[in-house]
């Protein structure tokens, strides 16, 4: 009975600056540049108004004031900053095994009805012993009784 609430949730995800780590890898990967250095340069995009309007200028802004360099000019792109920025792009990427990513999700979903499936045979297998045994109490009391 879960109403997901789509427009709201993807509202919400805008909120805080959850690409930051996605932006930093994307950084380090296109760059060269070490990651603490990235991590810096993201720490102060945040420090200085978090995930809204960051681009290239801003980043090459940051870049020049703590490593010195112009990211744009060591292979970084406005469409890999934009990438990186993207959240739906973020969970896409996490697809190992526990991820949010739409295939591994659906895989876990899969898993679990698997789960739940054996294990309501395993209780409805419980539940019959438990029933039958039940009723050979009962037998067996009718038994003594008459017997008495």
């Amino acid at each position: 009975a879960l109403e997901l609430k789509k427009e709201e949730m993807a509202r919400k995800a805008q909120t805080g600056f959850t690409t930051a780590t996605e932006l930093a890898d994307t950084i380090v990967r296109d760059t060269g540049i070490a990651f603490r250095s990235a991590y810096k340069i993201v720490a102060s995009l945040a420090e200085k108004g978090g995930a809204e309007n960051v681009d290239i200028q801003r980043i090459d802004d940051f870049a020049v004031r703590i490593v010195d360099k112009r990211l744009s000019d060591l292979g970084l792109t406005a469409e890999q900053v934009n990438e990186a920025m993207d959240i739906a792009s973020n969970i896409e990427k996490r697809a190992v095994k526990g991820g949010p990513a739409k295939k591994e999700v659906q895989r876990m979903l899969r898993v679990r009805k698997t789960d739940l499936a054996r294990d309501e045979q395993t209780r409805e297998a419980k539940a019959e012993r438990v029933r039958s045994r039940v009723e050979a109490l009962e037998r067996l009391q009718e038994r003594t009784l008459r017997v008495q």
